[in-house]
């Protein structure tokens, strides 16, 4: 866990963005000290297959990550209901 991240802050903060239902698999580590890798599964309604909402979803994740030093992202969308085999 990269210094000074709190993953329960940044959690509440991506749990705040409009459209996303639930988390899970949040992963945030260091690559060399200096810059880090985030990873995440997001559920998000079976309608949001807008192109723009996911997008915009992205977007606000890239904006509270970057202040973080976050260099590398991974996001997977999960539709709600839609079964994750390693959902915790």
């Amino acid at each position: 866990m990269p210094k000074g991240i709190n993953t329960n802050i940044l959690e509440e903060k991506i749990r705040g963005i409009s459209s996303i239902e639930g988390l899970h698999h949040l992963h945030i580590w260091s690559i060399d000290g200096k810059e880090h890798a985030f990873s995440v599964h997001l559920e998000v309604p079976y309608d949001t297959e807008k192109r723009d909402s996911i997008v915009n979803i992205k977007n606000k994740i890239r904006e509270h990550l970057k202040e973080l030093k976050v260099a590398h992202i991974t996001i997977q969308f999960d539709f709600s209901g839609e079964s994750c085999e390693k959902k915790e």
